[in-house]
């Protein structure tokens, strides 16, 4: 197999395995569809070109050996049709990666609905400042690499387990693909409810996903999420307390903003202060998780500190986009429920006195659904100030199951608002933010320039 053609190449996790089948000396194209930053930037810098159209001409052009097919694919698509007909061999992303990069690896698993971008890219960081030298795939952008992916020559792969589906051929969560040695179960939670039909679905999966780790000591469990603690119960896991239950053998003790640095006590490690940028106790689970699994490796806890500290992050994962006149402004990946209020109660945390705008997006098979229309009003109801961005019907849902934007804004009340499209979102935004203000643009998706051309209004406004 000396070539490869990816349907759906500007997905994160597609574009990543791309970059590593490149490295390793394949020849690499695609094809995709509404491509933006930063996939299209990751496709550009590796000179990978691609098509931006499917069309059965792509793919006969380049004639592949083999042929990679995004998630979100449908078996109609011309070009997986092309391929039928002409007998070329279809494999998810997953089904390549396990085997062509997984094997000859240990394969450190990181699952769960939240959580997993950050801690993956922690875990990566920390690997490698303590000279380990792994590679990792990650569903965002770490800020201390230049990429998502990384090829290294030491013995770790670190990777996200998503449980969404791996193709329209191959149904099963793409986690079940990688048999983790190392699993660190963060969060579990009803997410992806455009294929999972109720939790008891989910936790069906992580349950298949638990089976395949050998020994149990290599699974490090987040006991305060129920969800975690019903699914090992019984399990002799690490177990990792974010809110200081004292039977767990990593607790943390506090957390920024209420303090400079994170204080937990490892059982491996002792006491520990780590010096950090990220805040929130959202972002504690997250290093308390890499703690515990530095310890079950194991790794020496004094050079944590100078790892830790130097981690700046994940591009769109509470990432400042600009502070102009007093109004600050972040960006995050937030669209299921928990994630919202996680993200507005953290910001509330660092700034208790000033008015919080939250602004959120519409745009994950998830988030479209009503089956969470209750759990969105508390949760958008944290902040002082709603505005929800219209979104393009998805008719394959059926209407009685669509979350209507309008709907929500009613429940959540007077200051909510949905907005018909962004020159309306645009012109609220400008007209209202004033100096103390703090505002949050949440999607898993992009908000285009929305965000820039806020900051560039509020730049001459304030200047007269």
């Amino acid at each position: 197999m000396k070539s490869l053609y990816f349907i759906g190449i500007a997905g994160t996790g597609m574009a990543a395995v791309a970059g590593c089948c490149q490295a390793r000396g394949y020849r690499v194209t695609g094809s995709d569809r509404a491509v933006y930053p930063p996939t299209s930037e990751l496709l550009v810098e590796l000179a990978i070109d691609y098509h931006q159209q499917f069309a059965s001409k792509n793919i006969a052009r380049f004639a592949p050996d083999c042929v990679v097919v995004g998630n979100r694919i449908t078996h109609d698509n011309p070009e997986v049709q092309y391929a039928v007909s002409n007998n070329l061999p279809l494999l998810s992303f997953p089904q390549l990666l396990a085997e062509q990069f997984l094997k000859d690896k240990t394969s450190v698993v990181i699952a769960g609905t939240h959580g997993k971008t950050t801690t993956t890219s922690l875990i990566a960081h920390v690997l490698y400042e303590l000279g380990d030298d792994p590679s990792f795939i990650v569903g965002g952008l770490p800020l201390n690499f230049a990429r998502n992916f990384r090829l290294g020559n030491g013995e770790i792969f670190c990777l996200e387990g998503d449980e969404y589906g791996s193709a329209f051929f191959d149904s099963q969560p793409k986690f079940l693909h990688y048999h983790p040695q190392y699993l660190i179960l963060n969060a579990i939670e009803l997410d992806h409810a455009d294929i999972y039909r109720d939790l008891s679905a989910v936790q069906e999966q992580f349950a298949r996903l638990i089976a395949q780790v050998s020994e149990s000591r290599q699974i490090i469990a987040n006991i305060d999420c129920p969800n975690v603690a019903q699914l090992t119960k019984g399990l002799d896991c690490v177990t990792v307390s974010p809110f200081q239950r004292q039977d767990a053998e990593v607790v943390v003790i506090n957390y920024p903003p209420r303090t400079d640095n994170l204080e937990l006590q490892s059982s491996a490690f002792g006491r520990l202060s780590l010096p950090t940028v990220l805040r929130g106790d959202y972002n504690a689970a997250n290093i308390a998780m890499t703690v515990a699994l530095l310890g079950a490796l194991p790794r020496q806890g004094n050079q944590l500190n100078e790892a830790v500290a130097s981690f700046r992050g994940v591009k769109k994962r509470l990432q400042l986009l600009f502070d102009v006149g007093g109004v600050v402004a972040y960006e995050d990946f937030a669209h299921h429920p928990t994630a919202v209020r996680l993200v507005l109660n953290n910001l509330r945390q660092m700034y208790p006195q000033r008015r919080l705008v939250a602004i959120f997006d519409f745009k994950s098979a998830s988030s479209k659904r009503r089956v969470f229309f209750a759990d969105y009003v508390a949760s958008l109801a944290v902040a002082d100030r709603v505005l929800l961005r219209e979104y393009q019907v998805d008719k394959r849902i059926p209407r009685p199951e669509r979350l209507d934007p309008l709907a929500l804004a009613t429940e959540i009340g007077e200051k909510a608002k949905a907005c018909l499209n962004d020159q309306m979102l645009e012109r609220i935004l400008v007209t209202e933010l004033c100096q103390g203000d703090v505002v949050v643009f949440m999607s898993c998706a992009s908000y285009g320039n929305l965000s820039t051309t806020i900051e560039q209004q509020l730049q001459r406004r304030n200047k007269i």
